[in-house]
């Protein structure tokens, strides 16, 4: 044997032996190996609870009521199940946890304790702890020496297949689930009265306090919502309880005496704590009871470079095609400016104003008929009009294009006006040259002082 140790290090023994030797005990090495697990005990908080069988406990990350959970003591075993095709399980992901070989039993017989717990804010973190709970016996008496579910997994859902060992104590329930009042009578008659007040409460809140800081970071919360959890503890032979697993949604299901009544209490306090107490602080809470309120955590606000993005409105480009077209009217194009004439009767008085299509040479062209293109006959010179205060135009329903490439000034819609000096009369006048039976009518007023003249028309 070679003992090693050095500032604050642990004595690791190195023993060479051949199968099936014995080794006599010493009082030596005894000495020895009890001083080495008592600086294990130190650091190593789960040593009382480790045994010496190396059972482990393996779970699907996917699935809940204890399916496809197994016991296992051997290292190619688990890695065989972990290793198989991950279509089979969901995900492909397992939790592999070490068993606690040395569990408090009660008549023999292995149970869990399932304690609820509310959070109802996660900034600031607030937990309440609800003070009644229930535990859940296996079907069949503690062995190690046998790995089957009936035996090592509390949870109803498996243990309510199977039917009660016959080796059973007589005074455990029929049903398989005590309440944790009467779990605490049990305390009290085995000589422990202090032992659910002084470690196993106190134990389960620092428990549950602990896990939910560590996920706080991790958990996508909402204001003014809440979840309600079921968590699930073992307790080792000195009364510590150990969190197994916490439960999201826990079952409500009404499986026995026990949670019928629990379940119902439990639902009707969560309303107290979250509805009632919303408007009454001062009001009933119920079995709940706080045991966390974090001090608010103020999120401070991002100074650092800023991710602001601006960004504008991207045009479709033109084609090659388009711009040389546009680029060759711009060329060709002549300035568009109006043309306009007035008429004068045979006394000299001025008449209403003609649009350029109407008058080309003194001479009107009316458009011809619809259905009939390229022709137009000749309207009377003005000089064979009859003189009056008005004049009637005739717009043409389609403009046509003449020899000398005279460009024709559309409007449609649009509102003339032809301006007057002096007192003669602004009036608007109505183009449309999509509809031949509209006609543009003008009043002038005739001056008596002085010959009108036309000094413009806006079109």
């Amino acid at each position: 044997t070679a003992w090693g140790q050095e500032d604050g290090e642990i004595p690791v023994s190195v023993c060479g032996c051949s199968e099936g030797a014995q080794m006599m005990p010493t009082a030596s090495h005894i000495t020895q190996c009890e001083d080495m697990l008592h600086r294990l005990s130190k650091v190593v908080l789960q040593l009382d609870m480790e045994g010496d069988k190396n059972i482990w406990i393996v779970k699907p990350g996917a699935k809940s009521r204890g399916r496809g959970i197994m016991c296992m003591d051997r290292l190619e075993d688990i890695v065989k199940l972990v290793d198989c095709d991950p279509m089979i399980v969901k995900d492909g992901k397992w939790v592999v946890q070490k068993y606690i070989e040395t569990p408090l039993l009660i008549f023999g017989t292995k149970f869990d304790l399932r304690q609820w717990f509310l959070v109802t804010d996660w900034n600031p973190l607030t937990i309440w702890f609800y003070q009644h709970s229930y535990i859940r016996f296996s079907t069949q008496p503690f062995s190690l020496r046998n790995l089957d579910t009936s035996i090592h997994l509390c949870n109803n859902s498996i243990q309510k297949h199977y039917e009660n060992s016959q080796n059973r104590h007589a005074e455990l329930p029929p049903d398989n689930m005590w309440s944790s009042e009467q779990f605490q009578i049990h305390l009290r008659q085995v000589g422990a009265p202090d032992a659910w007040s002084k470690v196993i409460v106190p134990g389960m809140k620092a428990a549950i306090i602990h896990a939910m800081q560590t996920s706080q970071d991790l958990v996508e919360f909402r204001k003014s919502s809440f979840e309600l959890y079921g968590a699930d503890f073992l307790f080792g032979e000195n009364y510590q309880p150990w969190l197994i697993e916490i439960n999201a949604s826990p079952t409500m299901a009404a499986s026995t005496a026990v949670t019928t009544r629990l379940c119902a209490s439990v639902q009707e306090d969560t309303l107290r704590v979250v509805i009632d107490r919303k408007y009454d602080r001062t009001c009933s809470t119920g079995g709940f009871e706080l045991i966390y309120k974090q001090a608010a955590v103020e999120v401070p606000q991002y100074v650092g470079i800023s991710l602001l993005v601006e960004g504008s409105t991207i045009k479709k480009p033109r084609t090659a095609f388009q711009r040389n077209l546009m680029s060759n009217d711009t060329r060709n194009a002549k300035p568009k400016t109006p043309k306009f004439h007035y008429q004068r009767g045979n006394h000299g008085s001025p008449r209403g104003p003609t649009p350029c299509w109407a008058v080309t040479n003194s001479k009107a062209l009316v458009p011809a008929s619809p259905g009939k293109e390229n022709k137009a006959r000749e309207a009377p010179p003005a000089s064979q009009l009859t003189s009056s205060a008005s004049t009637t135009f005739k717009l043409p329903s389609k403009p046509k294009s003449e020899p000398r490439n005279r460009r024709v000034l559309m409007a449609h819609g649009v509102a003339a006006t032809v301006a007057i000096p002096g007192d003669m009369l602004l009036r608007p006048v109505q183009l449309c040259a999509k509809s031949r039976s509209q006609k543009l009518a003008t009043s002038l007023q005739e001056s008596t002082n002085r010959p009108a003249k036309i000094t413009g028309v806006f079109l």
